[in-house]
This record gives structure tokens, C-alpha cells and sequence, in this order.
């Protein structure tokens, strides 16, 4: 299906439904992340982004109240394939699928209860001020990665946010930095509770 022919469209809050700006800065960090990867998620349909983007930022304060638009313009990322000869085509399909990365085959359900008890371990030793073990980190680190495969088009960019903290707290603790580990923890916590908000 050719792109003039796609509509998506995603509404976020409504206009007059406030929040904190703790709250907002996360969701726009979350589209900053999307537009930072080159992609742009729509009602959960993750879009290849070209090069170049537009932006208007207009900013106004009228009767008392301030707002900001953001009016963010790209075209989708062309991607251009020349025709296989009869005998490149098998091999190359054999080669696409070996490439293909997929969600692990214990599944994300799986995958979550280990990444849950692995970080809860993590967290123990913070509040300890005990260095957590080199196995543990590298485990929780590696779930995460594997988690990542897992994860749908719709959250993904607020589960890589999540990841990133998770990864800055195991950094800091393993460097004796508790008290920046225990914040992360506690925007890790933030993070999770945003996302099932949202999402879940």
C-alpha cells in the first residue's frame, strides 16, 4: 500500500485535562526518544522516519495562561530494493530470517518475572550500600537487552527509557554511588507506574 494512502492518527490528552510537568517532560522525553531512533509510533504502528524534519515551536500567553505548540513535520524513510536475480533470491531470504531478531523463545511473560526478581535483588543491595555482584548486573542487564525483542511498538520507547535507568543505577552502584543509584530507583519506579498507567 503506497504512503498517500495511509491515515494514522493518535490523540494524546485532552487539551484541558492537566498533569504535572514532571509528567509531561516524561512524555515528551518518550517522543524525543522515538524521533531520536528515527522512527515515530502511531496507535502502536512503529514508522521509519527519513533524515529531515520540520519544526514550528510557537509559544503564547494569553489571558493568563501559557501555551506552547510543537508542530513536528517529516516524510516516512524510502527504502529502495533492486529486483534479486532468480538464484540471489533464495539465499537471500535464508539470510533475511537468520538475521531476524525475535522475542526469546521463554517469552516476554517469562522474561518479565526474571527481569522483576533480578532487579528486586539490585535494589536490596542499594538500600544495603552493598555493591551489588558482577553476575547479577550483567544478568539484569542481559534480560533487559532480551526483554527489548519483546517489547510492543506502542511502550517501546518508554521501556527503553526505563532500561536506560536501570542500567545508570547498576552503574552507580557498582561504582559505590548509592545515593544516584537510589534515585534511579526511584525513577525507575516512576517510569513503571507511568507506563501501566498508559499502557497496561
Amino acid at each position: 500500500m503506497g504512503h498517500k494512502k495511509i491515515f494514522l492518527e493518535e490523540t494524546g490528552k485532552r487539551k484541558d485535562e492537566w498533569q504535572s510537568g514532571v509528567e509531561i517532560s516524561r512524555q515528551l522525553s518518550c517522543l524525543a526518544a522515538e524521533i531520536a531512533d528515527g522512527v515515530l509510533i502511531i496507535n502502536g504502528e512503529k514508522l521509519a522516519l527519513g533524515d529531515s524534519f520540520s519544526l514550528a515551536i510557537k509559544k503564547q500567553l494569553k489571558k493568563g495562561k501559557v501555551s506552547c505548540e510543537f508542530i513536528l513535520k517529516a516524510r516516512l524513510a524510502q527504502t529502495a530494493t533492486p529486483p534479486l536475480g532468480p538464484e540471489q533470491e533464495p539465499r537471500q531470504a535464508a539470510a533475511g530470517r537468520e538475521n531476524v531478531q525475535r522475542c526469546p523463545a521463554s517469552g516476554g511473560k517469562t522474561l518479565k518475572k526474571e527481569i522483576s526478581r533480578l532487579w528486586k535483588e539490585v535494589v536490596k543491595q542499594v538500600y544495603a550500600e552493598s555493591v551489588p555482584p558482577r553476575e547479577l548486573a550483567t544478568e539484569l542487564r542481559a534480560k533487559c537487552e532480551d526483554f527489548t525483542l519483546c517489547a510492543h511498538n506502542q511502550w517501546f520507547a518508554a521501556w527503553r527509557a526505563c532500561v536506560d535507568q536501570v542500567k545508570a543505577c547498576v552503574a552507580a552502584a557498582e561504582k559505590g554511588d548509592f545515593a544516584t543509584a537510589r534515585e534511579k530507583i526511584s525513577e525507575v519506579n516512576h517510569l513503571t507506574n507511568e507506563c501501566h498507567r498508559l499502557y497496561k
